[in-house]
């Protein structure tokens, strides 16, 4: 269930970035939502940790707050701390 949700969020978020005028505040809503469940679940897959590492280098090169990027490294580091169950 997490890879399609990641898809889902992917997905949104790439048709968010392209919309003219710029993002939509529904629209950007939404994909925190999203975002959450998805940090908030341990990776079930190693495409999933993969996600959540590539979305930690996205905070980072962007400057996200700090508080943010470390939601996403602790979501990292939980699911490392069980990695046998992210290798498949």
């Amino acid at each position: 269930m997490t890879t399609k949700l990641i898809e889902a969020f992917d997905e949104l978020d790439q048709a968010n970035d392209e919309h003219a005028g710029g993002p939509i505040d529904s629209a950007s809503k939404v994909l925190r939502s999203i975002e959450t469940e998805i940090l908030s679940r341990r990776a079930d897959t190693t495409d999933a940790l993969a996600w959540k590492v590539r979305r930690l280098a996205r905070a980072v090169a962007n400057d996200w707050c700090p508080s943010e990027a470390e939601v996403i490294a602790q979501s990292i580091k939980r699911d490392l701390s069980h990695s046998d169950a992210c290798v498949r």
